[in-house]
């Protein structure tokens, strides 16, 4: 299932996503909040390139058409690439940038990064290298559908129906899987990071702050905590290590927003907000009005848990999760439907069958069993 946004051309946020500097989306020292970077705080630049002296730097493959955007670490182009015959964008990194070597470094490593991961819901790289004099580039897919907290802007009470929601996030958390699977921990899963393309698939975006698991963290300042405040993992807020679990914690945050409209946690104040990320429970989700099960709301509640051992460990581990839950959930409705309504483990039958000396665990299996059968005729009939 896809998500196409009308009348939605080149996000903002996304040139966004591809001029700034990976090390923008952090946290210093906790007196104020640095996450919100837009298009309308790009830096002016006095000597900024035009589309035609970026023309002359690269090779033929690529024919620049205008630029269209530009930040404090880069400018991106909008340019046709003969080879794969469609349009992209190239991003350049800013004479500053490209004079700072921890710029540089980020900039390589999102670049590896990337380039590791072929998944349908990761962004793609399609080419990088650097230029006449020697500034490094890269060219990814032109995504033109918009991003995530757009699409949540325009929704009606901004909000995702929920059948909906849950294919979204399906699709997101395979993305964050893919990742996973190379041992690669995103630290800044947002909804400004998940942008669609035209056809409206979600995708990954931003491995900025990315880093290995095997990888240490000398690139992150002593008391510096990298992420987007109002996603980041208790750990990442305490500045501790993070695990691949600690991405699990964030797309909970974005899971709660997609089904309810608001973030978990809406604190202005850095202190009040991390102290709701460290101690304060998930508010409670499972409403009449959203339309949102009690199964999902336990769900979230696992994949959020301050304590990263109590998490989901990986994003297949959620993704498996939540496809399991969905697949339950459809197969009651299908029988209630039918006129069968499901029994719970600690309804009457199960009671019975305890109460004849079977177990709490048996009578399960044989509960499940039972629904398996029925649902297996049911189909056959059908």
């Amino acid at each position: 299932m896809s998500y196409p946004l009308k009348n939605l051309k080149l996000s903002p946020v996304y040139i966004d996503y591809l001029m700034r500097s990976p090390g923008d989306t952090q946290v210093g020292d906790g007196k104020r909040l640095l996450s919100q970077t837009s298009a309308n705080d790009m830096q002016d630049h006095s000597h900024i390139i035009n589309a035609e002296k970026i023309s002359e730097e690269l090779s033929p493959r690529y024919v620049v058409h205008e630029r269209i955007g530009e930040g404090s670490s880069g400018w991106v182009f909008r340019c046709y690439d003969n080879e794969t015959q469609r349009f992209v964008a190239l991003k350049v990194l800013t004479n500053e940038a490209f004079n700072d070597e921890e710029s540089v470094t980020r900039f390589e490593r999102e670049i590896e990064y990337t380039r590791s991961i072929s998944h349908p819901n990761v962004i793609d790289i399609i080419d990088s290298g650097v230029t006449q004099n020697g500034v490094p580039f890269v060219v990814m897919e032109l995504l033109e559908g918009g991003n995530l907290k757009e699409m949540l802007l325009l929704a009606p009470d901004k909000q995702i129906p929920f059948r909906e929601a849950v294919e979204m996030l399906l699709q997101i958390s395979e993305g964050i899987a893919a990742l996973h699977e190379k041992g690669i921990i995103h630290r800044d899963i947002k909804p400004g990071n998940i942008i669609f393309d035209e056809d409206g698939t979600p995708k990954v975006t931003d491995l900025g702050l990315a880093r290995s698991v095997n990888e240490d963290f000398s690139l992150t300042k002593t008391g510096m905590c990298l992420g987007t405040p109002y996603y980041m993992s208790p750990e990442q807020v305490r500045c501790e290590p993070v695990s691949l679990a600690s991405d699990i914690y964030s797309l909970s945050v974005l899971a709660y927003e997609i089904v309810m409209g608001h973030r978990p946690y809406e604190e202005d104040n850095w202190f009040e907000l991390a102290k709701s990320h460290c101690a304060d429970p998930l508010p409670e989700l499972a409403v009449k009005d959203a339309g949102v099960p009690c199964w999902f709301e336990a769900f979230i509640k696992k994949a959020g848990a301050k304590a990263p051992e109590a998490r989901y460990q990986t994003a297949a581990e959620f993704s498996a999760v939540l496809k399991l839950k969905r697949i339950e959930a459809d197969a009651e409705k299908n029988l209630v439907a039918q006129g069968i309504h499901f029994i719970k483990p600690n309804g009457v039958l199960c009671t019975y069958l305890r109460n004849r000396g079977i177990s709490r665990r048996r009578s399960g299996m044989y509960l499940l069993g039972t629904i398996a059968a029925l649902t297996a005729l049911i189909i056959l009939i059908a």
